[in-house]
């Protein structure tokens, strides 16, 4: 294990049929209640709470509460609307809390045609070396998590 980084990039992406504009604000309000499903390690978002500022610019916040027990804060880092937006998740608690200290997120917007393909980026921090390989394992359950999630996404931004 010497050498092995002590983070994970994953990625997700799905082409939608909406404008780029559409789907970066559809995403700010539905990317959430899209992931309320659980996928292997990773447990449905239950409800969000502690908003603060106006969510999708830099420096708001709130707390994604995960189904069964655990949460994180997501904070907004990084706005170029309606191209990308950067979101650091931290005070991790639960279960993955023992794994991960820290996830950056990043979502991307490119136009395809008339549509847009959005691009869900993850990069999962150990909270160890000791860590470090689970991050396999949950790279794995968070790929169809995210699948699942931005299927239900499209789903919502063409209705």
């Amino acid at each position: 294990m010497c050498g092995m980084p002590n983070r994970l990039v994953l990625e997700q992406t799905r082409t939608v049929p909406v404008s780029v504009e559409d789907a970066f604000r559809g995403t700010l309000t539905h990317l959430a209640p899209a992931c309320h499903r659980r996928y292997g390690l990773i447990p449905p978002v239950s409800r969000v709470t502690d908003n603060v500022g106006d969510w999708g610019t830099v420096g708001s916040t709130r707390t994604l509460v995960l189904s069964g027990i655990g949460s994180l804060r997501e904070e907004v880092v990084r706005v170029d609307a309606p191209n990308s937006l950067g979101v650091s998740m931290s005070h991790i608690t639960g279960p993955l809390s023992a794994l991960v200290a820290q996830i950056q997120s990043d979502l991307l917007f490119i136009p395809v045609g008339t549509g847009t393909r959005i691009t869900w980026r993850y990069a999962l921090h150990a909270r160890s070396a000791l860590t470090t390989p689970a991050l396999t394992v949950i790279g794995w359950s968070w790929r169809g998590y995210a699948r699942q999630a931005l299927e239900e996404l499209s789903e919502l931004l063409v209705a």
